[in-house]
């Protein structure tokens, strides 16, 4: 174990404190493979949005002007949203600092009229669209296909951590009954998997 490198994140309600010696090593936050855990599970999608959003925002001051539409497009696909997936389990979009994320990318697009460019672009080609990606509805689909295999493969009582809404508890290190198929409505489903083929 490298001691100069070691952090701990404290997982759960602690009861009582570690040994004296690794007061120092612990920590609220801890990066594993490029994404951010949190003691406090508010405090991830703030975390795991701030390079995105650094980068955001150099190319808001680089490229408002001297960009065009498509380059844009291409920006935020190649550049911007490839760094949100594999934390996507991790963002909340409902969390204030996803909204501030939001809105920047729509004034990256357009000053003035970026929310409405926006929803004309984030379409597909053969719909009108110019192919940016709608990053909002693919979060959304990438948490909920994990749900999805979930739901599918993992017996009732595994122990899985699991935060969609599904009125399932935060599981650590505890057997808890897991989610059932009936907690997620069917039409709820449905447009999980329409998300899934038109992404």
């Amino acid at each position: 174990m490298n001691e100069e490198k070691t952090q701990i994140l404290p997982i759960g309600n602690t009861r009582r404190k570690g040994p004296p010696d690794f007061e120092d090593k612990i920590v609220d936050k801890i990066k594993i493979l490029g994404a951010y855990f949190c003691t406090d599970k508010k405090m991830e999608t703030e975390a795991n949005l701030k390079r995105p959003a650094e980068m955001l925002s150099e190319m808001n001051k680089k490229h408002r002007f001297n960009v065009s539409l498509m380059g844009k497009i291409l920006n935020l696909n190649a550049y911007i949203f490839s760094k949100l997936w594999h934390t996507a389990w991790l963002l909340n979009t409902e969390d204030k600092h996803f909204k501030i994320f939001e809105k920047e990318v729509v004034k990256y697009l357009q000053l003035r009229k970026g929310e409405e460019i926006y929803k004309l672009v984030s379409k597909k080609k053969e719909y009108g669209g110019l192919n940016l990606i709608n990053f909002h509805d693919r979060i959304a689909t990438l948490q909920a296909e994990q749900l999805l295999k979930a739901l599918d493969q993992i017996p009732e009582t595994d122990n899985i951590i699991y935060n969609m809404s599904t009125n399932q508890r935060q599981i650590f290190g505890t057997i808890t009954p897991g989610p059932t198929s009936v907690i997620i409505k069917e039409e709820f489903k449905t447009h999980i998997r329409d998300l899934e083929k038109n992404r």
